[in-house]
C-alpha cells in the first residue's frame, strides 16, 4: 500500500531556516546590548571673588536636551573643576538656608540666576554655597554672595562671573567584542543550515 507523503519545497525550508537563524542573532545581540548613559548639558562655570577666590569648574545638568536653552531652570546632578587650585571634589550640602536645592537659571549670555539655598560644592578641606542672599525663589541672575564655610571667606561677593553652555555630546558606539563573536559564530551557524538543507534537497 502506498503512502502519499507530503514534504516541504527545499525554497520554503530555506526561507525558514534564514529567517530562524537571523532572529538568534538579534536574540544575541539583543541580550549583551550595553545600554549606553544618555547625554546631557554641562554649563562652564566660572567666578573670582574678593579674597583671592578664584573658581573654574563644569556643572552637569540633568536636562538631556541637545542644547541649552535661555531662562530655563537646570538641576546640577555634579561638579569638576578646581577653587584656588584645589579639586573640587563633587557637590556638597551647607546651604545659609536649610538644605541646596542645586538649581540655577541660565539668562542665555553667561549669567546665572541662584536661589536663596543655592548651589554648594566642596573641595578636600572647605565646603562653597553659591546663593542670592535671600530666601525665596531664583534671583534674576543675581549671584549675590558667596557663602562658605570658612570663616575668611564668609560674605564674599564675586567681582567676575561667566556661565557658558557646552552642548551635550552624544556617546558614541563603542564595538562590543563579546558581540562581534557572537554575531559571526551567528552568522556561521545560518550559512551551515542553508548549506545542509541545500545539499538534502539535491539528495531527496
Amino acid at each position: 500500500m502506498n503512502r502519499s507523503t507530503t514534504s516541504t519545497p527545499p525554497h520554503k525550508i530555506l526561507k525558514t531556516l534564514t529567517v530562524s537563524g537571523f532572529a538568534a542573532i538579534a536574540t544575541i545581540a539583543s541580550s549583551v546590548a550595553v545600554a549606553l548613559p544618555a547625554s546631557a548639558i554641562s554649563f562652564n562655570f566660572s567666578f573670582t571673588g574678593v579674597n583671592g577666590l578664584t573658581v573654574n569648574s563644569v556643572l552637569t545638568t540633568s536636562d538631556p536636551s541637545p542644547t541649552a536653552t535661555a531662562n530655563q531652570t537646570y538641576t546640577v546632578t555634579g561638579i569638576s573643576g578646581t577653587v584656588n587650585g584645589n579639586a573640587i571634589t563633587g557637590l556638597g550640602s551647607f546651604s545659609p538656608i536649610g538644605s541646596p536645592d542645586n538649581t540655577f537659571r541660565w539668562d542665555g549670555t553667561t549669567n546665572i540666576g541662584v536661589t536663596g539655598a543655592g548651589i554648594s560644592f566642596a573641595t578636600d578641606s572647605i565646603q562653597f554655597n553659591l546663593n542670592n542672599g535671600a530666601s525665596g525663589s531664583i534671583s534674576d541672575f543675581n549671584p549675590g554672595s558667596i557663602s562658605v564655610l570658612d570663616p575668611n571667606f564668609i560674605g564674599t561677593s564675586p567681582t567676575s562671573l561667566s556661565l557658558t553652555p557646552v552642548a551635550a555630546t552624544p556617546v558614541p558606539f563603542e564595538f562590543n567584542p563579546s558581540f562581534g563573536m557572537l554575531a559571526l559564530g551567528g552568522a556561521w551557524a545560518v550559512r551551515k543550515m542553508i548549506q545542509k538543507s541545500k545539499s538534502g534537497a539535491v539528495n531527496n
